[in-house]
């Protein structure tokens, strides 16, 4: 079994991991959404194709190594990582 500081020094691990797709996945969802901003007719519908851009953004990523990652640590996965209704 994990010592107490070696489950602290991967959950900080994880923790930065997780940081970094957040930002990655944000850097990325704006630069697309940029390039489909001069087609939205709507600016109701703006929201939404940034949401849209951002979800790609993540889905096109193999979190299955972070996953497994979080598992271990007792998070749960991002294998729900959808909104909620």
């Amino acid at each position: 079994m994990a010592g107490s500081t070696e489950i602290q020094r991967r959950a900080r691990a994880a923790l930065a991991e997780v940081d970094g797709l957040r930002r990655d996945v944000a850097a990325e969802g704006r630069h697309l959404y940029r390039t489909w901003r001069p087609r939205i007719a709507r600016r109701s519908f703006a929201p939404a194709a940034l949401n849209f851009a951002h979800y790609l953004a993540l889905r096109r990523r193999d979190l299955r190594p972070l996953q497994r990652k979080l598992m271990s640590l007792g998070v749960s996965s991002l294998g729900r990582a959808e909104g909620a209704r």
